[in-house]
């Protein structure tokens, strides 16, 4: 560990000597640790097994009704797949459900490890009245028994819905906003572990043993189909296409469209071509380019989500900002590029995976958790250039490897 860490800190060292713009290769370390965590599981802090032991002496060996909740949102609903993977293999024979958003149920579904849903659309963004989706949950869980019940939200802050839930056992993450006498176990992770690693603990804790594997979306024949159509309409044949995705709901993750509009300028100069994502804002694309530039460029606004993974999964890169999108991309097998801000660093929600990377610019503030800021000098600090430069270097990786796009594959129907 210590001969690691130096390594890290060696590299970390050069990087800072060769780079002329020294605020913004913090992904470069995130990109080598990441690498490290897909080989190692004991690189991060392991639940007591001693704790395990007893939760699994307490639940018994066959559990048969087990509750999940996960109300997050969509980049943290792709998150928790390794999670939910895991669980169904653990208990082959119980009745997974989970409660989560309506977004999260046209995700899962087709995936094949949950075989109920209960849809909350309680963390909704705009939500005109989130309590009100409250009593649907209620209604469903009313008179039913669990063996098992678990809030999968690392946060703490929708644990309070376990309250009217009937389980013998009850486990969750800790925080501030926890309640400690509303869980059976508490479970108090490393801070600064990936998401999606926090979330696997939980898994950990009810008898997974095997280390994490990263968010991976299975295709079904349909949605391999949709893209093959999609690209084949395109004409664009072995060109290289990259994916960006060029907006985000939190205002202080939001690189901004025009600098996102640059990029794909430079990069039709380059010979590539663009898909750009704009399922929120389509029209925007009407007035970022010129008509030449557009020849260059498709839109997609129309797709279902598992239709524009589908496509993101066959682009030779996948740009956007920290954003659902860019774990949707990850998880579909594209080597994914995420533009950060301060308020959240690459080394807790960067896209997860050994080919993905990060940038972010190193300032004083980060890691500010805001969603409202004055200067964003995070963001400013991070220019065109700098990112296009990453997206040719991943381009170039892929080609050296002679790796193809290609969609992640099986059929499901």
């Amino acid at each position: 560990m210590i001969i690691l860490g130096a390594g890290i800190a060696a590299f970390a060292v050069m990087i800072y000597l060769f780079e002329k713009d020294k605020r913004w290769l913090w992904y470069q370390i995130i990109e080598l640790r990441n690498n490290t965590l897909g080989s190692n599981p004991n690189w991060f802090k392991q639940p007591n097994q001693t704790v395990v032991q007893g939760i699994l002496n307490h639940i018994g060996d066959s559990p048969r009704h087990i509750l999940l909740l996960k109300l997050d949102h969509i980049g943290d609903i792709v998150l928790t797949l390794p999670t939910l993977k895991a669980l169904r293999r653990q208990f082959k024979t119980a009745h997974i459900t989970l409660a989560c958003g309506s977004w999260g149920v046209d995700m899962l579904k087709a995936e094949g490890v949950v075989d109920e849903f209960i849809t909350i659309n309680y963390l909704a963004p705009n939500h005109p009245n989130p309590k009100a989706e409250l009593a649907t949950f209620y209604a469903a869980v009313a008179g039913k028994q669990f063996d098992i019940a678990v809030d999968l939200r690392p946060f703490g802050n929708t644990q309070f819905l376990l309250k009217k839930v009937s389980a013998q056992f009850k486990l969750g993450s800790w925080s501030d906003q926890s309640s400690t006498t509303l869980l059976h176990f508490t479970d108090v992770a490393p801070q600064d572990i990936h998401v999606a690693e926090k979330i696997y603990r939980m898994a950990q804790h009810l008898g997974c043993t095997a280390p994490i594997e990263g968010p991976q979306i299975t295709f079904s024949s349909d949605e391999t189909a949709f893209a093959d159509q999609f690209f084949e309409s395109t004409q664009w044949g072995n060109a290289t296409v990259i994916g960006i995705h060029a907006f985000a709901n939190v205002e202080t993750r939001n690189w901004g469209v025009d600098n996102f509009a640059a990029v794909a300028t430079q990069l039709v100069a380059l010979g590539y071509k663009v898909i750009w994502f704009a399922v929120k804002q389509p029209n925007t694309f009407e007035t970022l380019f010129s008509e030449e530039i557009k020849k260059n460029i498709v839109v997609v606004s129309q797709a279902q989500l598992r239709e524009s993974m589908a496509i993101m999964s066959r682009c030779t890169v996948f740009v956007s900002n920290n954003s659902g999108p860019m774990h949707m991309a990850a998880a579909s097998g594209c080597p994914t590029l995420g533009v950060f801000s301060g308020a959240e660093i690459p080394l807790e929600w960067g896209p997860y995976g050994m080919r993905n990377r990060s940038i972010i610019a190193d300032i004083g503030c980060i890691r500010c958790h805001q969603s409202h800021c004055a200067h964003k000098s995070c963001l400013t600090s991070i220019s065109p250039s700098n990112v296009l430069m990453e997206i040719r270097s991943m381009v170039e990786s892929r080609t050296v490897s002679n790796e193809l796009p290609q969609a992640s594959t099986q059929s499901a129907g």
